[in-house]
């Protein structure tokens, strides 16, 4: 079993703005507005671990696991 710290948390800034756009596009393609961040998540992982030059990430459990999965060459963004 894979446990992403990205998961068990999936809350991001405090705009409304940003829950409301959320809740549309959940609305939209009538899923529920987890199953939306879940699907936008693991659309991200999928991205980093079908890179094949170089990944640019932040540091993170959710990043680090893409990379280790393909051994793709990375550099973390600090800042």
């Amino acid at each position: 079993e894979v446990s992403h710290s990205a998961i068990r948390n999936k809350q991001w800034g405090a705009r409304s703005n940003a829950t409301a756009i959320a809740e549309d596009m959940a609305r939209k393609h009538n899923i529920t507005v987890p199953d939306l961040q879940n699907l936008q998540l693991w659309s991200d992982w999928y991205t980093m671990v079908s890179a094949r030059t170089k990944v640019l990430h932040t540091h993170s459990d959710f990043s680090l696991s893409a990379i280790h999965w393909m051994n793709t060459p990375s550099q973390t963004i600090m800042g």
